[in-house]
C-alpha cells in the first residue's frame, strides 16, 4: 500500500534527482549533503519485486536498477482462529480479522454463513469486525469469508476463508424464569431448544404439576403465558428417541 520510509545508498545523487519505484516517484525525497544517499516514502505499488531507478538532472542514462519488493495485503490473525472449537457459553456473536496493512475505507467485508450483522474497521489496529445481530448457533460449524478488501494502492486481498465450530449447548430439563423472559425467549435459548417456535411445547408441558422421578424437581403451572413470573420453575420436555 505504500508509506514505507526507505533509504537508497549510492553516489553522485545531485540536487533535483528523482527516484522511481515501479515507475512511480518516491515521495518526500531528501538527498544527503554528500550525495551518497536519498531517503523518501514509497508510493503504493503492485505486490512483488519492483525496479528502483534513480536519475540525475540532465543525465543521459539512469542508474542501474535496484529492487524493492512490495508485500501483498495479508490476514495476520483471526478471532476465532481457523479450526477453533468454541464453548457454547458465553454466546459468541463477534468475529475479527486483523490485516497486515491499511485498507481503503468501505472495502471491508466479512460474512459468516447466513448471519446478519454489521461490519466495521478500526484503522488504528487494522482490524475488521463482524458483529452478528444474533449469537451464532451452537452445535454447528461456521464459515467466515473475507472478501473485496483493498489496500490503499488498490490491490485486492484474495478471498480468505476460515472456519470455527461452536459446541453443542448442554440441554436442561428444568428452567428458572428470569426477568424479561417470555416463552419464545426461553425456547430460543441454546440450553432449551434454540428454536423460539417450540414455546408451545413448554406451555403444554406446564399446564399440570410435574415432579421428576427422583422427586427433587417440580414445576410451576403456567396460568398466564403472557405474564411469566421470575423465579417460576418450568419443565422442559424432551423428545424420547424412537426404539429400533
Amino acid at each position: 500500500g505504500g508509506g514505507t520510509r526507505i533509504t537508497i545508498r549510492g553516489e553522485n545523487f545531485k540536487e533535483g534527482a528523482t527516484v522511481t519505484i515501479g515507475g512511480t516517484a518516491l515521495k518526500n525525497l531528501v538527498i544527503s549533503e554528500d550525495g551518497m544517499s536519498v531517503t523518501g516514502v514509497t508510493p503504493g505499488g503492485k505486490p512483488g519485486p519492483q525496479q528502483v531507478i534513480a536519475r540525475n538532472p540532465k543525465a543521459e542514462d539512469p542508474s542501474a536498477p535496484a529492487t524493492f519488493t512490495y508485500e501483498g495485503i495479508q490476514v495476520i490473525s483471526t478471532t476465532p482462529t481457523d479450526g477453533e472449537v468454541i464453548p457454547w457459553y458465553p454466546r459468541l456473536s463477534t468475529v475479527t480479522v486483523t490485516l497486515s496493512q491499511d485498507i481503503q475505507a468501505g472495502t471491508e467485508s466479512i460474512t459468516v454463513g447466513d448471519s446478519m450483522g454489521d461490519v466495521t474497521y478500526d484503522a488504528s489496529t487494522k482490524t475488521i469486525t463482524f458483529m452478528a445481530a444474533e449469537p451464532f448457533a451452537t452445535g454447528q460449524n461456521h464459515t467466515a469469508i473475507v472478501s473485496g478488501v483493498k489496500d490503499t494502492a488498490g490491490n485486492t486481498l484474495p478471498e480468505y476463508t476460515f472456519n470455527f465450530t461452536i459446541e453443542e449447548a448442554v440441554k436442561v430439563d428444568w428452567y428458572t424464569v428470569k426477568e424479561g423472559d417470555t416463552l419464545p425467549i426461553i425456547a430460543a435459548k441454546p440450553e432449551v431448544y434454540e428454536d423460539e417456535s417450540k414455546w408451545k411445547d413448554i406451555y403444554s408441558a406446564n399446564q399440570d404439576e410435574f415432579v421428576s422421578a427422583d422427586g427433587k424437581h417440580g414445576n410451576d403451572i403456567i396460568l398466564d403465558y403472557r405474564n411469566l413470573k421470575p423465579g417460576m420453575t418450568l419443565y422442559i420436555p424432551r423428545e424420547t428417541p424412537a426404539e429400533n
